[in-house]
């Protein structure tokens, strides 16, 4: 989605939701766009200093995937304390499931929750019957992309979903599967988890690399985060990733913990 497609999603927020839900999607949007489009416009780098997210009434031992929804919810999985936290916007713990086992989680359309165990697939809120395309659903994906060997998954603003292949790089699938277009990633030697931010720019982590790469819709390399952040921060063992609606870009490092880039 353009800069230009975003304001207008905000515009159409005012006679959809509530006050306060406007408010909050509003200040995300703009954010995304002073982040994306106006610092590397100017001149700045898109991201300031990283820093570690610490809630003040949660302490993390071993984090090892994360997921963001639109409203700035996250969720992030532990596995030393099999556990998956929910995060508000604001910071703050709101929920904790115990999960066995536990890998990654994402979030579906309308806020289910589903985590990945190193058993399966557990279902923590609002599951529907219509089933969700998610990595390591071979069944469920289009013909298109049945021969894919699907590391991670990811789903843009205007619906089209983009599988990381091991070998492949990123395919992207129309809406309905149809159609497809691979994004090649020879630079990267273990690619491993996949985001994508509300102008549709790729974030591919690499983990041998202790780096995140980011592309745009056709593959050009924009930013290369890692293995020193900014700031300083240095990546460990990086695990997953994921970008906010405020373009805000979380990494999960089993040495470092949840690390934000603002």
């Amino acid at each position: 989605m353009p800069a230009s497609g975003i304001l207008q999603e905000v515009l159409e927020l005012a006679t959809e939701r509530d006050e306060k839900t406007v408010a909050s999607a509003a200040r995300n949007l703009l954010a995304a766009v002073d982040r994306l489009c106006l610092r590397p416009a100017a001149g700045r780098s898109r991201w300031r200093a990283a820093h570690r997210l610490r809630p003040s009434d949660f302490e993390f031992e071993r984090v090892v995937g994360v997921a963001a929804r639109g409203n700035g919810e996250l969720l992030i999985a532990d596995d030393a304390l099999n556990v998956v936290v929910m995060i508000s916007e604001s910071g703050d713990v709101d929920e904790v499931w115990k999960v066995a086992k536990v890998q990654r989680p994402s979030w579906g359309p309308q806020g289910e929750i589903r985590i990945e165990t190193k058993t399966g697939r557990k279902e923590l809120r609002g599951a529907t019957s219509s089933p969700l395309l998610h990595f390591g659903d071979s069944e469920q994906l289009p013909a298109a992309a049945a021969r894919a060997r699907v590391l991670d998954v990811a789903q843009d603003t205007a619906g089209h979903w983009l599988l990381l292949d091991r070998e492949a790089g990123v395919l992207r699938l129309e809406p309905g599967g149809s159609e497809e277009t691979r994004i090649p990633l020879p630079n990267l030697r273990r690619p491993a988890a996949l985001a994508v931010d509300p102008l549709g720019n790729l974030y591919v982590l690499d983990r041998a690399a202790r780096r995140v790469e980011v592309l745009d819709r056709e593959g050009r390399i924009l930013a290369s985060l890692g293995p020193t952040l900014p700031g300083g921060l240095e990546l460990g063992r990086p695990q997953d990733i994921a970008v906010d609606h405020a373009g805000r870009l979380f990494i999960v490092d089993t040495r470092q913990g949840v690390v934000v880039l603002e």
